[in-house]
């Protein structure tokens, strides 16, 4: 589809896990977490240990949760620039912690590859690891492969899961202990050239979008409910890794992507930027299989 797509903010590295917060569009950039403002200006929130820091939740006091993929360890940053250790889930995960997310009892649920992806491991499935609010951790939902992208509906019920090599779109529901159970697959993807969902975001109307980065072009796919593909958007970097949506009324999709893909054991130095594509209309009436 053809969109007024801009380039809110460009640079270099790894960028991952937007979100719009406080007016503004948050994401990790390698080894920082990053602030971009609407008119283009970029500052650093924090830092971890890097090469490559996933996943952001915000806590009420202004900090937010964090991780250091390789090292497997969740970090809580204040803005006064201090950090905390979270929680370190070295000893129950042997690979990459991946995607962090905040349920609404204030646990916190984490992705992980579930296998040595930089050593050439075949895929084996996985499931999430939940920080409950007392510090225990523990394993909780079905088994996936390759949890990636994560992000809750509007009413906090119901967790979507992008399973990268499992080519789906899972939907868990979050029960009172705070573990997770599944409630559909949303979508199979495995007949789809876009089968590698990677970064999600969810509409009001309960749409998805789901960035692909093994598909050329920088492709955003926007699905409805059931699954069904509605349309695709192109960004203009060639990977396209995550999306949000944001904007005062809602309407803007954001997208971090790269001009190349890295291996998160590398130094990231290719150019990236977060670009975004206003939602004039509502596309959820359309057809596109």
């Amino acid at each position: 589809m053809e969109s007024q797509i801009s380039v809110v903010a460009e640079g270099h590295g790894f960028p991952e896990c937007p979100r719009w917060h406080n007016g503004e569009i948050w994401f990790t950039l390698s080894r920082q977490i990053m602030i971009a403002s609407l008119d283009g200006q970029m500052r650093v929130f924090g830092e971890l240990e890097g090469p490559l820091v996933l996943g952001l939740a915000f806590l009420e006091d202004g900090s937010i949760l964090s991780g250091s993929a390789l090292q497997r360890r969740i970090y809580r940053l204040f803005p006064d620039g201090h950090r905390d250790l979270f929680a370190d889930l070295s000893d129950e995960v042997a690979d990459i912690t991946n995607e962090c997310v905040l349920g609404p009892d204030g646990s916190v649920y984490v992705g992980s590859v579930g296998f040595n992806l930089l050593q050439g491991e075949s895929p084996k499935p996985t499931r999430l690891v939940r920080i409950a609010p007392d510090g225990s951790i523990s394993r909780v939902g079905p088994e996936m492969t390759m949890p990636n992208g994560m992000v809750w509906s509007k009413d906090g019920r119901t967790l979507y899961v992008a399973e990268s090599i499992g080519a789906k779109i899972t939907a868990l529901s979050v029960k009172d202990d705070g573990d997770l159970v599944l409630d559909r697959v949303v979508a199979d993807l495995s007949g789809s050239d876009a089968h590698h969902p990677d970064g999600l975001a969810v509409d009001t109307d309960g749409s998805l979008f789901y960035a692909d980065p093994e598909l050329p072009g920088g492709v955003i796919v926007h699905i409805d409910g059931s699954g069904r593909e509605i349309e695709r958007y192109m960004v203009g970097l060639p990977y396209a890794t995550s999306c949000a949506l944001g904007g005062d009324d809602g309407r803007t999709l954001f997208v971090t992507a790269s001009e190349a893909m890295a291996s998160p054991g590398e130094d990231q130095t290719q150019r990236a930027a977060i670009v975004s594509v206003p939602l004039t209309r509502s596309t959820a009436s359309t057809g596109r299989r």
